[in-house]
């Protein structure tokens, strides 16, 4: 009976270590909208985590095709000001790096993290996209999303 009752539950333990909610880890999302060609529309970025895993800090790259953007801002979203976080961000022809993080070690609750406003260079709508995310612990422990 024992034997039998240990059986099942070393059956059981592969289904509950892949259990989603078990390992969550933050994920951004990046919100989706329409302009006509050469217009501008402003995305919201947005964090959603665990109560148990939330980022103190978090790092992104936003990627979009050569000559399809014009101009790109990010500015800092409401989950970030709250946090007492600020954005800060670099930019190629084809690529804008973010840093999401401040002087403290305060933790992001779910929320937008940054208002990404586009302009649009050509008559094609762009693809852009939210590359190698990352995220840091209160204690400076990286965390993937």
């Amino acid at each position: 009976m024992l034997k039998s009752a240990l059986v099942r539950a070393i059956a059981a333990l592969p289904l509950l270590l892949s259990s989603p909610s078990l390992w969550a880890q933050p994920v951004l999302t990046l919100s989706s909208a329409t302009t006509s060609p050469g217009g501008s529309v402003t995305l919201n970025l947005s964090v959603s985590s665990t109560a148990s895993n939330p980022p103190a800090a978090l790092q992104w790259i936003l990627s979009y095709p050569a000559g399809a953007v014009s101009n790109l801002n990010v500015s800092t979203g409401s989950a970030l000001s709250s946090a007492g976080k600020s954005v800060t961000c670099a930019g190629t022809a084809t690529r804008y790096i973010c840093i999401a993080s401040g002087m403290n070690a305060t933790t992001i609750h779910d929320g937008v993290v940054a208002m990404v406003t586009v302009t649009l260079s050509g008559s094609t709508a762009p693809m852009i996209a939210v590359l190698n995310p990352l995220g840091a612990t209160p204690t400076g422990s990286a965390i993937s999303i």
